[in-house]
């Protein structure tokens, strides 16, 4: 699977479209950054202005922020 850059407008849609990813991709983490939500499909280095919503490994959600 070729990279690509996803962009969702909203949280929910976001985590349900890295939670489908996450079967299939090693690594997977959305970043909200500047009002829009990233899905990212390798490690992410945070800017001041990002956030990091949720972090997924090998299929599992391994961190989220509340």
């Amino acid at each position: 699977m070729g990279w690509e850059q996803i962009i969702k407008e909203t949280q929910e849609e976001a985590i349900t479209e890295a939670t489908r990813l996450a079967a299939s991709c090693p690594y997977v983490a959305v970043v909200l950054s500047r009002g829009k939500y990233y899905i990212e499909q390798e490690p992410v280095m945070i800017r001041t202005w990002e956030s990091l919503i949720a972090e997924f490994e090998n299929g599992e959600l391994i961190n989220q922020s509340t």
